[in-house]
């Protein structure tokens, strides 16, 4: 007759362990949640900067466009975006680089004399929540011989 408050000592303990085991689980659930926020930051950061890189590339894809952006020879760089947030959240900037001439490049056509190959470098970079992501494109742009002075 003394095993009578057994039952109830077990069941304690059962509920006590039954307890824990739900309180790790949801810990784990929280990391996971986490871990899965991050990477769609981080795939929206991709898209974002691969979006924006991708769209100044074809604005830009040839001379007479980035003439428009009064690029010269001196010219090392420029910004396109600055710090620009979107509906999203998305902060994004975008800048071009004048890279330099290509004297041996030859883009499917044949060069004269008063034509030359200007490359230019285009990077965007994008921050979604905590995740940044940074790319870039070049192109290369037939133009006509710039003569030094």
């Amino acid at each position: 007759m003394k095993q009578k408050g057994s039952t109830l000592v077990v069941a304690l303990v059962i509920l006590s362990i039954m307890t824990l085991v739900a309180t790790f689980a949801m810990q784990n659930s929280g990391i996971q949640s986490r871990m899965v926020a991050n990477s769609i930051h981080t795939a929206e950061s991709y898209r974002a900067a691969n979006n924006e890189n991708n769209g100044q590339y074809r604005t830009y894809n040839n001379f007479d466009e980035l003439s428009k952006l009064t690029v010269a020879k001196s010219v090392k760089g420029a910004n396109l975006l600055n710090n620009v947030t979107q509906p999203d959240n998305t902060t994004l900037n975008a800048s071009f680089e004048y890279m330099g001439e290509c004297p041996t490049c030859l883009i499917g056509e044949e060069l004269g004399a008063d034509k030359e190959v200007l490359l230019f470098e285009f990077t965007a970079d994008a921050k979604t929540g905590g995740a940044e992501s940074n790319q870039t494109i070049g192109t290369a742009a037939l133009a006509p011989k710039m003569n030094p002075t």
